[in-house]
């Protein structure tokens, strides 16, 4: 669709449909709340800064714009399998609906002001060749002074399909390695920098480098505290059993031309349903997996 395709969806001055990088049509929004922008391609809000506050996501500046490479940083929609596929490592890493394009749905603003912006992904020939099901996929922003983010997936097949979900979200922080994550203490892990094995947090998680732990069954919302700052992020889940904690660090970082040299601006903290907590779908039925993210006010 061109972008004049797009004007129904436009609700001035708080809503516009614009080109962004790589000729990309995104969302704009611009209310007494925040400034965010969420394109089209993956429905990836590559934008989050509320009113009067710094930003919350980071996006890197050397993310490419093109069909068939996911934008780096933001929120990145992972669907529908985390990690590289168990069987083709051919496969995307992530699944397939970070590079696909989505269909805006709708947008409105509702009475308090918030902005809602809809978009969704259908299965087609392309999707079936990756993963052999039926689905709709439904991703739903609302941009208010906390960002919050549902993913609906709905069964349209005839059988029962399983899935992993996550919002893969890079949160913008001062200093990554004196960054801290608070909530999950006592909660078992898998690290996947130590091949796999096992162990369970003890008290507060200091990223100090590099890292990739997955936590399993865990609480529905961790503070993140950026130490350098002074700024702490709360981040909410529902519908989702996991949380993951990563950072490339310096080394893995600089093999990355899109974040080489900028592993301390950023820590992904994940909400997703993976590993041994994939969500299985009976047809006709449906699952909605949700983040909410704020900056906690002392």
């Amino acid at each position: 669709m061109s972008l004049k395709e797009y004007e129904s969806f436009a609700i001035p001055p708080v809503v516009s449909i614009e080109e962004g990088r790589g000729g990309l049509p995104f969302v704009k929004i611009t209310s007494d709340f925040a400034e965010a922008e969420m394109y089209l391609y993956g429905a990836h809000i590559t934008r989050f800064d509320p009113k009067g506050d710094r930003p919350i996501l980071w996006t890197s500046p050397s993310s490419p714009y093109t069909p068939g490479k996911p934008i780096r940083g933001g929120i990145p929609i992972c669907f529908p399998w985390f990690g590289p596929h168990r069987v083709n490592k051919e496969f995307p890493i992530h699944g397939f609906a970070r590079i696909r394009f989505f269909e805006l749905s709708y947008t409105a603003q509702l009475s308090d002001g918030r902005i809602r912006v809809a978009m969704i992904q259908k299965s087609d020939e392309e999707t079936r060749a990756f993963w052999p099901h039926d689905y709709i996929l439904e991703v739903t922003a609302t941009f208010g002074k906390l960002l919050e983010v549902s993913l609906t997936v709905t069964n349209t097949d005839r059988e029962p399909f399983s899935f992993e979900d996550c919002t893969h979200t890079y949160f913008a922080v001062s200093d990554a390695p004196n960054t801290v994550v608070r909530g999950l203490d006592g909660v078992c892990y898998m690290d996947r920098l130590a091949n796999d094995a096992l162990g369970v947090q003890s008290g507060d998680l200091i990223v100090g480098g590099g890292l990739t732990k997955i936590f399993i069954n865990s609480p529905r919302a961790v503070s993140i505290e950026d130490r350098s700052s002074g700024r702490v992020i709360l981040a909410e889940q529902e519908g989702m059993a996991n949380t993951v904690v990563w950072n490339p660090g310096k080394e893995t970082a600089a093999a990355n031309p899109e974040i080489a040299g900028k592993e301390r601006e950023f820590l992904c903290v994940e909400a997703a349903n993976c590993v041994d907590h994939p969500v299985i779908l009976l047809p006709g039925c449906s699952h909605t997996s949700i983040v909410r993210y704020s900056e906690e006010k002392k």
